[in-house]
């Protein structure tokens, strides 16, 4: 089977067109081009077809498109670091695994979720006690907008 650069339409091109010059026959050059042009482009297709099937061709274009560079993984890192408290960013600057990294940032978000309902319930008591047409009620809604 032909490798997989061979197949290109470029390729089969120049193949076919110098191939055609060791046929020897009584028939007229220009018919006998013309067969072997014919046989010669079947034979590529063909060789082609079977040498990476169409899920296959996908599937490895797929996989190319997917893969992330270990320069864009240090790159995401470095982003995700920055954003961090600077407590976790003390434990990750040693250049800890990726894996710890993910790990401290999901716990983070854990811990900022957590907070958010925290003071949400806060706000919901405070909002309860004070009276609607006060002023600082005015002042809470006009933040919360």
């Amino acid at each position: 089977l032909p490798p997989r650069s061979l197949c290109s339409p470029l390729t089969k091109t120049l193949t076919i067109t110098v191939s055609h010059a060791d046929a020897s026959s009584a028939e007229s050059p220009a018919k006998v081009k013309h067969q072997h042009i014919h046989e010669q482009a079947r034979k590529a297709k063909l060789s082609c077809l079977r040498s990476q099937p169409a899920a296959e061709r996908e599937r490895e274009m797929s996989s190319r498109r997917g893969r992330i560079t270990d320069e864009e993984i240090n790159e995401l890192i470095s982003k995700i670091q920055a954003v961090l408290p600077e407590s976790s960013r003390r434990r990750s600057a040693s250049r800890s695994s990726a894996s710890k990294l993910l790990k401290e940032t999901c716990g983070y978000i854990k811990s900022l979720h957590q907070e958010v309902d925290d003071l949400s319930d806060r706000l919901s008591e405070l909002m309860s006690t004070l009276d609607e047409t006060s002023p600082q009620a005015e002042i809470i809604r006009s933040l919360l907008r």
